[in-house]
């Protein structure tokens, strides 16, 4: 499903208010996923699996492959790689439905843990056969956004550029 791009160029502030306005009025869930995921969406992705990061060539320029444009522009990438949410946008959805009452507050909490992964196709498959949706057992939004990968029989490394 593609993601609301031009909900992912609003601050903060402003996705807040649009998501806890559609969960107020009873938005579709298609609706809020697809928002929910491009409040995600911020045109340049931090982390990246050990895996996908060498199959990036450095003639590529690494940076610019790790961004909406780059992606694309590397087209024979896109035949090895996806982009991946690390706390699913459908597990947001279901979370946020949940709240007794929702607040501007929590919505902006859950906003801020969003983060994009680029990982391979092969470990998509792995992580989707066991988390496709969901995050492990018992976890809560304080904690390791990064979860599914780690808690997988066979691990996914991720590395984070931000401190690259």
């Amino acid at each position: 499903m593609p993601w609301n791009k031009e909900i992912g160029k609003k601050s903060l502030d402003e996705q807040v208010n649009q998501i806890f306005c559609e969960l107020v009025n009873g938005f579709t869930k298609q609706t809020l996923v697809f928002d929910i995921g491009g409040c995600a969406d911020k045109g340049l992705y931090t982390f990246v699996s050990k895996a996908a990061y060498e199959k990036i060539s450095v003639d590529e320029k690494l940076r610019k492959c790790l961004t909406d444009e780059g992606i694309k522009y590397c087209s024979q990438l896109t035949k090895q790689l996806t982009i991946e949410h690390c706390v699913p946008t459908d597990y947001v959805y279901q979370e946020l439905k949940k709240e007794k009452t929702i607040t501007k507050r929590k919505v902006k909490k859950v906003l801020e843990t969003l983060k994009i992964a680029v990982i391979t196709k092969e470990e998509n498959k792995r992580l989707n056969a066991m988390f496709k949706s969901i995050m492990p057992n018992g976890w809560k939004w304080d904690d390791n956004i990064l979860a599914r990968y780690e808690n997988l029989e066979q691990k996914i490394e991720i590395i984070n550029l931000e401190f690259k």
